[in-house]
C-alpha cells in the first residue's frame, strides 16, 4: 500500500506491480485507488469521504488459492468534472463522463453518460443535469 505526497488522501493499492494512475493534479480525492489497471481522473474531479476505484477482478469459478489470485484487470476513466459522492465505488472497466455525478454509497457497474446523475446499488440513471 502506498500513500502519495502528491494525494495525500489517497490510498493506492496494487501499485507496486500494477499500473501508474493518470490523475490530473487539479483533482481532489479521497479514497482508494486499485492500481491493477490503468486508472485516469481528469480535471477537476472531486470527491467525497472514502470514495474506491476498482480495477481488478477474481474469477468466481476458480477454487482454492487460485481464487485469490486476479484474473484480468480493467480500466477505469473518470472524465472531466465528475463528482464522486461519498462511499461511491467504481467497478473495473467502467468510464464516468464528464460533469456528471455519483450520489453517495452507490456502486457503479456500467458506464455513465455525461452529464448525468447516477444513485444506488446498483447504481442507476436518476436525471439529466
Amino acid at each position: 500500500m502506498i500513500y502519495s505526497d502528491f494525494f495525500p488522501n489517497d490510498l493506492f493499492i496494487n501499485r507496486e506491480g500494477g499500473v501508474e494512475p493518470d490523475i490530473h493534479p487539479s483533482a481532489l480525492i479521497n479514497g482508494l485507488i486499485d492500481c491493477q489497471g490503468k486508472v485516469t481522473i481528469g480535471k477537476d474531479v472531486f470527491t467525497g469521504h472514502g470514495i474506491k476505484i476498482l480495477t481488478g477482478e477474481h474469477d468466481y469459478t476458480k477454487i482454492g488459492p487460485e481464487r485469490t489470485t486476479t484474473s484480468f484487470q480493467k480500466p477505469v476513466t473518470i472524465k472531466d468534472g465528475v463528482w464522486l459522492a461519498t462511499g461511491c465505488i467504481i467497478l473495473p472497466g467502467v468510464t464516468i463522463g464528464e460533469y456528471s455525478v455519483i450520489g453517495a454509497g452507490s456502486v457503479v457497474t456500467h458506464d455513465v453518460p455525461a452529464n448525468q446523475l447516477w444513485a444506488g446499488n446498483p447504481a442507476k440513471f436518476i436525471k439529466n443535469i
